[in-house]
């Protein structure tokens, strides 16, 4: 497969549009044919820019990876009285009446 010479380092003007050459660069013929090998180099770390007339209209880039979940990160640092749910004193309820 063949990329632009955009390949190197470096800013690279496209008609209008001045964009990062380090990223892999191809236009949307080459995109088609190697749609697999693009999504590869973008699952390895690489930006992936489409181009249409030398111009950037999309970006192929690697998903975050999802990170595991974790519940409870206070645990251990509070309690709950085994008599939570218990009826309130009657001077304290008093004190809730208007």
């Amino acid at each position: 497969m063949t990329f632009s010479a955009n390949d190197q380092p470096g800013l690279t003007k496209g008609d209008s549009h001045w964009y990062a050459s380090s990223m892999k660069t191809a236009n949307i013929g080459e995109a088609k044919a190697h749609f697999s090998d693009l999504i590869r180099r973008a699952e390895s770390g690489e930006d992936v820019r489409i181009l249409r007339n030398g111009v950037p209209i999309a970006r192929i880039i690697a998903e975050e990876a999802v990170k595991k979940r974790t519940f409870a990160p206070d645990d251990g640092l509070g309690f709950v009285a085994d008599d939570f749910d218990a009826p309130l004193p009657l001077d304290v309820l008093a004190t809730f009446s208007t």
